[in-house]
């Protein structure tokens, strides 16, 4: 039996890499609470009073954690940060790497 996933896109994949990815940017795009009864969805990086010096290590922290939750929903597959840039003290670019597929760029609003 084939696995099937919902993208956001309203569309549906077999590959559970671009279904995190999708997820991942689905996180990214919502606070915590803006969907009644899903509390746990979306992500508010803690990021005040973190000095700029400072920002893209707590970012990649905040990153990491979001990674882990994401991981505990989908069970077994690799996901690792590619590379995190600081584009400005509001935004940030952001590359996954799930299994062997690598996402493209993903900005995060700070």
């Amino acid at each position: 039996m084939v696995r099937k996933y919902l993208l956001t896109t309203g569309e549906t994949t077999t590959k559970i890499e671009d279904y995190i990815i999708d997820l991942f940017r689905l996180y990214l795009t919502i606070y915590p609470g803006d969907i009644p009864y899903r509390e746990t969805l979306g992500v508010n990086f803690n990021l005040a009073g973190t000095l700029k010096d400072e920002l893209p290590s707590k970012l990649e922290i905040e990153v990491n954690s979001l990674i882990d939750r994401i991981k505990d929903k989908v069970g077994n597959a690799t996901i690792e940060i590619e590379s995190l840039k600081l584009i400005d003290e509001g935004q940030a670019e952001l590359v996954l790497k799930v299994n062997q597929k690598v996402s493209d760029n993903i900005i995060i609003s700070l």
